[in-house]
């Protein structure tokens, strides 16, 4: 499981936040694991410049699934389903167990 962004006690982190090369090194790691098939990726809890990253439709419809044609589907870590519309939209396709 590749995450761009973690947050911890101190507060989300952004990927801004991120030097390039981690950038570049994870956009590679995440291109090649598409391209060898994988068949999901799970999305985080933790926010992407304050988006939580299952609702991020610019990366998880935009990059993964446009840029990188992932055709696999799109998985929840536990309790990483913030609303329930918006993520459907945003590129989730099964969420676990957790959503208030």
């Amino acid at each position: 499981m590749i995450k761009l962004c973690t947050s911890s006690i101190f507060g989300p982190s952004k990927v801004c936040g991120l030097r390039i090369r981690s950038c570049i090194a994870v956009l590679i790691c995440t291109r090649d694991a598409v391209h060898a098939g994988t068949g999901n990726v799970m999305c985080s809890y933790n926010r992407l410049n304050n988006s939580h990253g299952c609702s991020n439709s610019k990366t998880l419809n935009g990059l993964l699934k446009t840029e990188l044609g992932f055709n696999g589907f799109v998985v929840s870590d536990w309790f990483a389903q913030h609303s329930g519309v918006a993520t459907a939209l945003a590129g989730l396709d099964m969420a676990m167990p957790g959503m208030p």
